[in-house]
């Protein structure tokens, strides 16, 4: 071997040596070519994050939208139970409106069918105003008083007087009489008779 042969290999070794010193050789094997950068895994973690927190948001509304309409199935079946009880209720005034209904056509039948109320007429009402007045005068007796009609029509009738000697009667006389409502009338009577010894007095009733 000539002698440039060792020099030759022993400068191939130096240069080697350099290029490993400045990282030209490296005891890692190269990175294959499918391999992606620190930068981009970054990226794919962050937009799976993303991704996830879109789809716990996503879930959150939903959960949120059923727990709504739970509550508004809620509020229609407490609607629907208030309209059933205001129906019975009202079914119930209806049925006591028409019971009440028919007792009033009852009532208007009966008293369609009643015959008619007689009205009772005004009518006098006559009385004495004081016990009879009896005078002697010669051999006649004089009786003599009031009437009275406190009613609120007028009267006629008969007045009856009885001439009584020691309480019996003796005598007796009627006259007509005729008066208005409200009105007082005077009457008397005179009884021809020989005078007796005894007390006299006289007794009126009416016929009207």
């Amino acid at each position: 071997m000539p002698a440039s042969a060792p020099r030759f290999a022993l400068a191939a070794a130096v240069l080697v040596a350099l290029a490993c010193s400045l990282g030209a050789c490296s005891s890692e094997p190269p990175a294959p070519s499918g391999s992606i950068s620190s930068e981009a895994a970054q990226k794919l973690i962050l937009e799976r994050e993303a991704v996830r927190d879109a789809a716990a948001a996503r879930e959150r509304a939903l959960l949120a939208q059923v727990a709504s309409l739970q509550e508004e199935n809620a509020d229609l079946r407490a609607q629907l139970g208030l309209a059933e009880e205001s129906a019975e209720q009202q079914a119930a005034r209806a049925a006591q409106y028409e019971a009440g209904l028919g007792k009033a056509v009852e009532d208007l039948n009966r008293v369609a069918q009643a015959p008619p109320a007689v009205q009772r007429a005004a009518r006098g009402n006559v009385s004495t105003i004081s016990a009879p007045w009896v005078q002697m005068a010669g051999e006649n007796v004089i009786v003599s008083g009031k009437l009275w009609n406190s009613g609120e029509a007028g009267a006629s009738g008969t007045l009856y007087v009885e001439l009584l000697l020691n309480g019996q009667t003796v005598d007796e006389q009627s006259q007509p009489f005729e008066m208005g409502a409200r009105t007082d009338q005077a009457w008397s009577a005179t009884f021809r008779t020989s005078v007796r010894e005894g007390t006299y007095s006289a007794r009126v009733r009416m016929d009207y």
